[in-house]
């Protein structure tokens, strides 16, 4: 379905029914589907809500995002939000979506019954630490990719595809091979948003000054292996940062825990959610 807020369109999903929780999924550049099916079960107790940021995946396409920032998909959010109808709601985002529920719930703090924070991060300021990790663990492959094609402009939507099937593997710690393949190839990507992120957004981005004015009850989730947003420099940071917050750890995962660790995930989150 499509939403048409805030001068675009939005592709968007609805499951379920309950209090709603509104999902952000990372990037930029891809869509929600490393989100499902693994958070549907939520949908037995909740309303869940899937969309698409502006420019990516199976929302509207644009030519240029030069004028778009993160107060942009904010106020994407916020629009459908009302579109919706929702006059509270929890808020779960992973990755770059984490970066930007944290920017939603700075501007529009009342309209949140909580905010779940899932492998995400306050700052990017450890890129090293970063590349020394794919370096160290990486395949050639994904070390050549690492060090030649990111966070370099990306040349066309096939080449983020390629990049992204290719560094995928080392977003999880211990998982089925042929799933990770099916994630990737089912992935929709947008070179134009992943530039305009990678390049412009997110290298004078922080939010660690701002955090502790914060006082929306969040859930701070980390994987313990995740090296793209590591648990020392994200998870505790931000946990250390909000003032009413709760920290979960899981152990036994990379960049996607509600996939590598979905039951325990789904009962241990969705059991903070009700109590919200």
């Amino acid at each position: 379905m499509y939403a048409k807020v805030n001068g675009t369109q939005l592709y968007y999903s609805v499951i379920g029914s309950g209090t709603p929780i509104y999902t952000l999924h990372g990037g930029l550049g891809y869509d929600h589907t490393p989100f499902r099916p693994w958070l549907d079960p939520w949908a037995e107790k909740f309303k869940v809500v899937f969309y698409d940021h502006r420019g990516n995946g199976r929302s509207e396409r644009m030519s240029s995002m030069d004028d778009v920032t993160h107060d942009t998909f904010v106020e994407d959010l916020e629009a459908l939000r009302v579109f919706l109808g929702d006059e509270k709601f929890i808020l779960a985002g992973n990755s770059y979506g984490g970066l930007l529920g944290q920017e939603y719930a700075l501007k529009y703090p009342n309209r949140l019954e909580g905010l779940v924070l899932i492998t995400t991060l306050p700052v990017f300021d450890y890129p090293d630490q970063v590349s020394a990790t794919v370096q160290s663990v990486g395949t050639q492959e994904q070390i050549d990719v690492w060090t030649n094609e990111w966070p370099y402009p990306v040349k066309s939507d096939e080449d983020l595809s390629r990049i992204a099937k290719t560094l995928l593997p080392l977003y999880f710690h211990n998982f089925d091979k042929r799933k990770i393949d099916e994630i990737g190839e089912s992935v929709v990507c947008s070179a134009v948003a992943w530039n305009r992120a990678f390049q412009h957004l997110l290298p004078n981005w922080s939010a660690l000054d701002r955090l502790k004015d914060l006082s929306t009850p969040t859930l701070v989730i980390g994987g313990a292996h995740d090296w793209i947003t590591p648990v020392e420099q994200c998870a505790k940071r931000l946990h250390e940062q909000l003032p009413n917050s709760e920290l979960i750890i899981y152990e036994n995962s990379g960049h996607f825990p509600f996939i590598e660790e979905q039951n325990k995930f789904l009962k241990e989150v969705g059991d903070w959610i009700s109590k919200r």
